[in-house]
């Protein structure tokens, strides 16, 4: 319980970073767990984000570690580790935390460090509940790190359901900077399909104040095709 406390704490949260830092990775798996129940209202807290975002850092590090010393030894990776507690434990309120002020640096900061094994639960998250999270100022933002991320499925499967709400969020204040951040960096293929949704609408999205600029976008990206 006083760990619990101490992470959203304004002074005792950084102290429990402190003794994060200088413990073993092994006594880091026991301290995550001990506070498990908590990261998440902690991550939507102003100090405890601090707390949840410096777990994310060093749980990249023992990963890094962890991942050296199976290849230089063999083993296997069944144990777990403090990245996976920390995982299973946002992964209920993810969307949740995405458009939170606090909570969306907590989910950038894992989108950063954390490989694809322990952030596709944000992929997933997002993918489902996009409508909301692609309209939302810290949603957004979140989105556009989820597409700077290697190609692979989740991501794949994220891009394919902005794409078919591409319409209606293009419309929106946030939404529109969603749609034209998948025409920058999205295959030629993804940005077809945008491109083909707006046919026939086009006179009403180029007057239209958010649309417009994803029109602008459309109209440098299409093919001669559309």
């Amino acid at each position: 319980p006083f760990w619990g406390e101490a992470m959203v704490d304004p002074f005792g949260n950084y102290l429990f970073q402190k003794i994060l830092e200088k413990i073993t990775p092994e006594e880091r798996i026991m301290l995550v767990k001990s506070v498990s129940t908590r990261l998440v209202n902690a991550s939507l807290n102003l100090h405890g984000t601090r707390s949840v975002q410096k777990i994310v850092e060093l749980c990249a590090m023992d990963e890094e570690k962890r991942a050296d010393g199976l290849s230089n030894d063999n083993k296997t990776d069944d144990e777990e580790t403090a990245a996976d507690v920390l995982t299973k434990a946002l992964t209920p309120a993810a969307a949740r935390l995405c458009i939170d002020s606090h909570g969306n640096h907590v989910i950038q900061r894992i989108l950063l460090k954390l490989g694809h094994k322990h952030s596709k639960f944000v992929f997933d998250a997002v993918a489902e509940s996009v409508g909301d999270v692609a309209r939302h100022r810290h949603g957004c933002c979140v989105i556009q790190r989820c597409l700077d991320s290697q190609p692979g499925p989740a991501r794949s499967n994220l891009v394919h359901r902005i794409v078919d709400k591409s319409l209606e969020l293009m419309q929106d204040a946030y939404g529109n900077y969603v749609v034209q951040y998948v025409l920058d960096v999205c295959s030629d293929e993804d940005v077809h399909a945008v491109c083909e949704s707006v046919i026939g609408k086009v006179n009403l999205l180029a007057i239209q104040k958010f649309s417009s600029n994803v029109m602008e976008k459309c109209l440098e990206r299409c093919t001669d095709r559309v």
